[in-house]
């Protein structure tokens, strides 16, 4: 098994220890807690990765953390960072997952272990880490979406006076096409409609215009009521009937 003082593992270890010091500056900055993460993951992987060189593993340069950790693991001492390995696997990739599971200060500690471990088995004289226990992550509170007004008041009904009729001043015109009941009286004509009292007796009464040829039949209306009015269907002239 090689050493600490082997060119190969040197390498890995010094490239870890730069990635443990940068996870270590981001931590302390504001916003700086999702590239730490990923940092004390990468610190991580290179301090196995040195073990593999020391241990005579094969250890891809294309594999990540949890494969890497799979070529060593074996090793004796090794199975107590399982914890800390697993902890960092989410935080392998920048952007994925580091900005919402666990947090700087529990990647860092993971990190940590890992380094000790590493560094007894290769045999140096490091002070023990506390052990490290993953924290379990908190869920993040439920966000209700805005509610329209609009439904929040069909939900808990119309407000108090609320009448449901027209406005004063509303006028829809005519109610009985085919003429108004003998009854019943006649409405009213509306002076703020702007329409007469011989356009709303006239606009729907009981005259027709009918085809001679296809036998349409349609009500007389204001807007059929002069000239030449042509047949929707055959397009020849249409008569009135009373």
């Amino acid at each position: 098994m090689k050493t600490l003082d082997d060119a190969d593992v040197k390498d890995h270890l010094e490239d870890a220890e730069e990635d443990l010091f940068d996870a270590t500056s981001l931590a302390r900055r504001p916003g700086g807690a999702p590239m730490a993460m990923y940092h004390s993951a990468q610190a991580a992987e290179k301090f196995l990765r040195g073990l593999a060189e020391a241990a005579g593993r094969r250890a891809n340069p294309m594999w990540d953390l949890d494969h890497v950790y799979a070529s060593v693991k074996d090793q004796a001492g090794l199975a107590e960072v399982e914890a800390a390995v697993t902890a960092l696997l989410i935080h392998g990739t920048p952007g994925k997952g580091s900005a919402y599971a666990g947090s700087s200060s529990d990647a860092l500690r993971a990190a940590r272990v890992v380094r000790r471990a590493v560094l007894v088995l290769l045999g140096a004289d490091v002070p023990a880490e506390p052990e490290f226990v993953p924290q379990a992550a908190a869920p993040a509170p439920a966000v209700e979406a805005p509610r329209n007004p609009a439904e929040a008041a069909l939900e808990n009904g119309p407000p108090a006076g609320y009448v449901n009729a027209p406005p004063p001043g509303y006028d829809d015109g005519p109610t009985f096409p085919m003429g108004i009941p003998a009854e019943q009286p006649a409405p009213r004509p509306n002076s703020s409609s702007g329409r007469q009292d011989g356009d709303r007796r006239t606009s729907y009464v009981k005259m027709f215009l009918i085809c001679d040829t296809c036998g349409v039949r349609l009500p007389r209306t204001r807007q059929t009521a002069t000239g030449r009015v042509p047949c929707p269907h055959c397009n020849r002239p249409m008569r009135l009937v009373s």
